[in-house]
């Protein structure tokens, strides 16, 4: 690692899914991730790994993991959690031209705040694999150099009545009624 680091870091990272037997009347499978790990070649096709009774394991992707040094409160977040991990996000339907494959790799991200905003429709499956050590210092070294605790300042309310503030051409009715000398009705 350099001495100044980038405020954005790519690791390219291998992506592991499996196929797994399920008993069920609507499904005979499901996906879903099972690791990822470094220096993994790129792949254009998916390449099977591993065949057991129950399940198969392929290589679906080598795709970049992006380090944003504003997201370092994210990746906190996950590193102090009971089980830090790396969170995939697959997405149903082809992403190839020929629609060989059934599912793709949508996001790769070490920040739980970014995993947010997937899975309320169904459409993604979501899942958290364990990060290789490698990595983990990585990402380590990559908070200590740019996180920067924020300092909480409470805001301060603006007075709601301004008396020069005439908003929409009308004065309101007690200047109104000041002005006029009445206590009445205008």
């Amino acid at each position: 690692m350099t001495d100044a680091m980038d405020n954005i870091v790519n690791v390219p990272l291998g992506v592991t899914i499996a196929r797994e037997a399920i008993d069920s009347p609507w499904a005979d499978h499901i996906w879903r991730p099972v690791s990822v790990f470094l220096d993994a070649p790129p792949v254009d096709t998916w390449r099977l790994l591993e065949t057991r009774t129950g399940y198969e394991h392929f290589h679906v992707a080598t795709q970049m993991l992006e380090l944003h040094r504003k997201e370092t409160p994210g990746y906190i977040a996950n590193l102090e959690s009971d089980q830090p991990g790396i969170h995939v996000i697959i997405r149903q339907g082809a992403a190839t031209v020929d629609g060989s494959e059934p599912v793709h790799v949508h996001l790769l991200t070490a920040s739980g705040h970014d995993v947010e905003a997937y899975g309320h429709l169904g459409e993604e499956i979501i899942g958290k694999v364990s990060i290789p050590q490698p990595l983990l210092e990585l990402i380590e070294a990559f908070i200590a150099y740019h996180h920067k605790e924020e300092v909480f300042r409470k805001r301060k309310r603006r007075d709601h009545h301004v008396a020069d503030d005439h908003q929409f051409g009308q004065e309101p009715l007690h200047v109104l009624r000041a002005r006029r000398g009445k206590s009445g009705d205008v």
